[in-house]
């Protein structure tokens, strides 16, 4: 069994293109690129010394 869990959200299509291509260009599915992407934001919020873990610079694009 994996540790994982499955949620469905909405996204521009450019965000739908621009993920499609970077997972093309890594050969990565786009769950997968999109999974890398994330943790490579959570591995550097958690970087000691690193302050965007108390920001969010997307906040006042939410719908």
């Amino acid at each position: 069994m994996t540790n994982s869990a499955t949620i469905t959200f909405r996204m521009d299509h450019a965000i739908r293109d621009y993920l499609h291509a970077r997972a093309k260009r890594f050969n990565r599915s786009m769950n997968g690129e999109f999974s890398a992407i994330l943790r490579n934001l959570m591995e550097k919020e958690k970087a000691p010394g690193n302050s965007l873990a108390a920001t969010s610079p997307d906040a006042s694009h939410a719908e």
